[in-house]
């Protein structure tokens, strides 16, 4: 009997979910957290259409006492598709990635060329689209980045999420103001271009203007990201206990 036979793996090989259990839980997961923040999309968009300075809260109050409740779910259906397009393809190859080398893990436990690659599967993840705070959860709990010393719970999401989606708004808002305005231009000839835009908002408006809108927007990627990640988790851990049963 040769000696592959005699020797027994030091760790039952976990089954990998099917492919299309992956990419669904991510779409589904995306659509669910769009569902909760997408009144912040809304304030965000009706803020950078405004040519002068608005607070959020009397925006709120204008849009509900002359629009209504729904008004703040306007455009959600958009919201949805892209979600189910976007995030089904960027989180669902994430997915896919986590579950390839979490089996290489379990196969493969020494510490060799395996082992190195699984330990980068959150940059994998920030790679394909994956929100940043995806690799940075990853890294964190890892030990690579040892921004927080606690396990990988909701908090550790929320504290990654919260603080990539800062950064990522910070950096973002002025080209996503800039975007906002070239689709609500009036039909012409010929549409500036981006960069003469957004040039023309900071000397017309103050270069401040650049952000504006910046805190419903952070108010929406950190939870979206937050409430993504968490539903797609446990979804994934319920999934994997009744397919290895």
């Amino acid at each position: 009997m040769s000696k592959a036979a005699v020797e027994e793996p030091k760790a039952k090989r976990k089954q990998a979910l099917p492919p299309w259990i992956n990419f669904l839980n991510a779409g589904l997961s995306g659509m669910a957290a769009t569902c909760v923040v997408h009144p912040m999309d809304v304030i965000k968009n009706r803020m950078q259409m405004q040519k002068g300075k608005v607070s959020i809260w009397s925006l709120i109050g204008t849009i509900y006492s002359k629009e209504g409740v729904a008004k703040f779910y306007s455009g959600l259906t958009a919201g949805l598709v892209r979600q189910a397009t976007y995030t089904t393809v960027r989180l669902g190859i994430y997915n896919q990635m986590q579950d390839f080398w979490r089996q290489r893990r379990v196969s493969s436990p020494s510490f060799g060329v395996l082992a190195l690659m699984a330990g980068t599967a959150g940059a994998t993840g920030a790679f394909v689209g994956t929100p940043a705070d995806v690799a940075l959860v990853r890294m964190t709990t890892d030990g690579r980045l040892p921004i927080v010393n606690v396990p990988e719970t909701i908090a550790l999401h929320f504290y990654a999420s919260m603080v990539s989606g800062f950064l990522t708004t910070f950096n973002s808002m002025p080209f996503d103001i800039t975007k906002t305005r070239i689709q609500n231009m009036k039909s012409t000839s010929k549409t500036p271009g981006t960069i003469a835009v957004m040039m023309s908002i900071a000397k017309t408006e103050g270069i401040g203007s650049l952000w504006k809108g910046f805190w419903p927007t952070y108010c929406r990627i950190g939870p979206h990201t937050v409430l993504t990640l968490v539903i797609n988790e446990q979804l994934m851990h319920f999934l994997r206990e009744l397919y290895e049963r």
